[in-house]
């Protein structure tokens, strides 16, 4: 029998406020009432009118999850693990895929009008306004940021630097004597990537030259990329050790090495970024510097589900750091090193 929120205070000895907030998990109410209503909404067959809900609050219960059309490969997977997250988690799940020209801040305001009830943004890189920030606590709607830059909401930022530090410091100490980095930058204005190879350069007494990197513009096509880039080495310079942007650069790096007869890693050690589901698996498999994709994705919804408890509480950033794996492409022998290369080391 399905019974009110009437009834079931009645027999809780409890108002239906105190009911009500206990169902939708909002603050103010002890573990142990909760714990009585919920037993008790369970046993009666209670279900929440959630358009009714809605029209009320001005917000739903499902999630929306707003990504660009553009991005990497490890976005991409970090998003399906994302979207199986969230459903698990919120039942509910809209995913909006923004073409180059489209905002983030439309497509947030877009999903409050549509009566979301809580907004995780991955990997976009605009600032979000004030203003659309201010209206979305004024309806009391999370907003959670992955990978992105806006600042004012809960943040799960990368520490890029941390992984590429020790696939530097592998290089140099398993005796790289001319490593290459493949960069989207240079030394004037390192991105994160890049800082952590200047940090690894001067843990160990040595600094790194511009003219070990190789520049590259164009990630619209990575495979290509990383076959072009490793062509016009092989034309010009000698390197026994090279770091690519991503695994998939890294990809396109060794099909040109090995066409050339380039034993890889006998006569080149070559080095990832992402650690894509595929890398594991290559005839060489690849060594690679890895995004905590999993405890990342679980991290979010957790946030996000905690800010719908707890709405003015302040502002979470957490930071993941990625982390060297070391696999055939680039292979640590000597079990001592490895201690040298994940090393803490404080610059």
């Amino acid at each position: 029998m399905i019974k009110s929120l009437q009834s079931i205070g009645d027999e809780l000895g409890i108002s239906v406020s105190t009911v009500s907030r206990a169902i939708s998990g909002h603050p103010g109410v002890s573990e142990k009432t909760r714990s009585r209503v919920l037993e008790l909404a369970g046993k009666y067959g209670y279900a929440p009118d959630q358009a009714a809900s809605s029209l009320r609050t001005g917000k739903g219960n499902g999630l929306t999850i707003i990504v660009p059309l553009k991005r990497p490969e490890i976005a991409v997977y970090r998003d399906d693990l994302l979207l199986a997250a969230g459903r698990k988690s919120f039942g509910s799940v809209k995913i909006v895929t923004l073409n180059p020209d489209e905002s983030a801040s439309s497509a947030i305001l877009s999903a409050m009008n549509s009566k979301t009830g809580a907004i995780i943004c991955s990997y976009m890189h605009e600032e979000i306004p004030s203003e659309l920030l201010e209206l979305l606590k004024s309806r009391r709607i999370p907003l959670t940021m992955i990978d992105s830059d806006s600042e004012g909401t809960d943040n799960i930022q990368i520490d890029r630097a941390a992984g590429t530090m020790q696939m530097a410091r592998m290089l140099l100490l398993t005796g790289c004597r001319n490593p290459l980095f493949l960069s989207s930058c240079g030394l004037e204005n390192p991105d994160n990537r890049l800082q952590g190879i200047i940090k690894a350069y001067k843990s160990l007494g040595m600094e790194l030259q511009a003219d070990q990197l190789v520049r590259f513009n164009n990630l619209s096509s990575q495979l290509e990329t990383g076959f072009e880039a490793a062509g016009n080495i092989l034309k010009t310079r000698y390197t026994d050790g090279l770091f690519c942007y991503s695994d998939l650069v890294a990809i396109g790096v060794m099909r040109a090495f090995s066409q050339a007869g380039i034993r890889i890693p006998a006569e080149i050690r070559i080095v990832g970024f992402d650690n894509i589901p595929l890398a594991g698996f290559l005839p060489v498999s690849l060594t690679t510097v890895a995004q905590p994709i999993e405890e990342l994705v679980e991290k979010a919804i957790a946030i996000t589900e905690n800010r719908l408890k707890e709405f003015d509480a302040p502002a979470n950033t957490v930071t993941f750091k990625t982390n060297l794996v070391i696999r055939e492409s680039a292979p640590v022998t000597e079990h001592s090193l490895r201690s040298e290369i994940f090393k803490e080391t404080t610059l």
